[in-house]
């Protein structure tokens, strides 16, 4: 694919928030309930040393973000960035 045919391709059209699911990977919510739409992109930095430094980057639902963003003594670690997508 060329450039010029890149440029063209709509990615809002070709992929909704909806069609993503919520990448928690210590989710509280119970497991009979649904996640809502991807709402968030958070990178998280663990500082290590267990179980090893390291930095992940997740797309979230509402409720997931506010788990890691309200509560990241939890988490063992700290926000690096975070958007709206």
């Amino acid at each position: 694919m060329s450039m010029v045919d890149a440029e063209r391709i709509n990615l809002d059209e070709l992929m909704t928030h909806e069609s993503i699911e919520c990448e928690c990977m210590v989710c509280h919510l119970p497991l009979d309930e649904e996640h809502g739409p991807i709402e968030w992109k958070l990178t998280w930095r663990w500082p290590g040393p267990f179980p090893e430094a390291g930095v992940a980057t997740m797309l979230l639902c509402d409720p997931c973000f506010r788990d890691w963003v309200d509560d990241p003594e939890f988490f063992g670690g700290a926000a690096e960035s975070m958007h709206k997508v």
